[in-house]
């Protein structure tokens, strides 16, 4: 069975639900017990088979929002009876709907420089699992993951010469490189533009070209995910590929992705949507109550 994989999707730009409506309430999707069947009905209605629900932040619990995957599980019942749920493999729910094919969520997650390290834009992408440690390097970030048995993705490596040189570090030990990323979609031309342009250069289309010739170069299979922060951006970019084993969904990932038996889909986000999402940041990332929801990691202790 053809299926699209969407290997990198948050959905939302963040799952908490504080009284300040911070985040969910500024991009519409409240109530909270409602972003699982957002996200499913979101895949369906994209033709999405399989998507990477993505966790990425500096303070990690298991089932806090900042762990997507586990937060999400929590949301399951909430589905019945209209979606049939299974968990086929560790790491991956099945979601069928009566008259729609099969979604399956992967869980996954986006690991960034520590603080007080820099790897110059790169980070370290990971399929079949979360939490990792928060306070690795790099190579020692790859090695972890490679002994969970999570696949492994550079991302990030067409920023810079600086960024490539970190990239070389580790790239013959991953799986394989992000060569296209949805939310690389200006023009360059616009990045060029005064005032503006500087903002706009991380998310260039140029990106894009220097990640893919970095994969080739280094003979690793590149990948096309969508970065959704949005939940109509899911299924934006991806990988199309032939799904054989229904239980073993990371294992035909794995497979067709180092037997490069896969198509790339090369969609872009919506550069509004773009600029929406790095407003955003830009103006509550640092609000102080921006983690006022009970069970966030921010607001406990036990940081991984």
């Amino acid at each position: 069975m053809n299926s699209l994989a969407d290997l990198r999707v948050f959905g939302a730009i963040g799952f908490q639900d504080a009284p300040n409506e911070l985040w969910l309430g500024k991009q519409g999707y409240q109530p909270q017990k409602s972003l699982l069947k957002r996200i499913v009905d979101s895949a369906f209605e994209s033709k999405v088979g399989v998507v990477g629900i993505t966790s990425e932040d500096d303070a990690m619990i298991q089932f806090s929002p900042e762990d997507r995957f586990g937060f999400l599980r929590h949301q399951m019942g909430s589905l019945y009876p209209e979606y049939i749920i299974s968990r086929p493999q560790e790491g991956v729910f099945r979601f069928w709907k009566r008259g729609e094919k099969i979604v399956y969520l992967v869980n996954a997650e986006t690991i960034h420089a520590p603080k007080g390290s820099d790897w110059h834009g790169v980070k370290l992408h990971v399929v079949g699992g979360n939490c990792l440690p928060k306070k690795l390097s790099l190579a020692e970030a790859v090695k972890e993951a490679d002994e969970r048995g999570y696949m492994t993705f550079l991302m990030g490596v067409g920023a810079s010469d600086e960024a490539r040189r970190v990239a070389d570090t580790v790239a013959a030990r991953v799986t394989g490189i992000i060569e296209h990323d949805a939310t690389n979609t200006f023009w360059d031309a616009l990045t060029k533009l005064p005032k503006v342009g500087p903002s706009l250069r991380g998310y260039s289309r140029s990106n894009n070209a220097l990640a893919k010739k970095y994969a080739e170069s280094f003979g690793k299979p590149g990948i096309a995910v969508s970065s959704a922060h949005w939940m109509h951006e899911i299924g934006r970019a991806g990988i199309n590929f032939e799904l054989t084993n229904e239980n073993d969904v990371l294992g035909d990932l794995r497979t067709a992705i180092k037997n490069r038996n896969f198509t790339n889909k090369r969609g872009h986000n919506n550069l509004l949507d773009v600029l929406r999402f790095g407003h955003l940041l830009q103006e509550y990332g640092g609000a102080p109550d921006r983690f006022k929801g009970a069970d966030s990691s921010y607001n406990r202790s036990g940081e991984i």
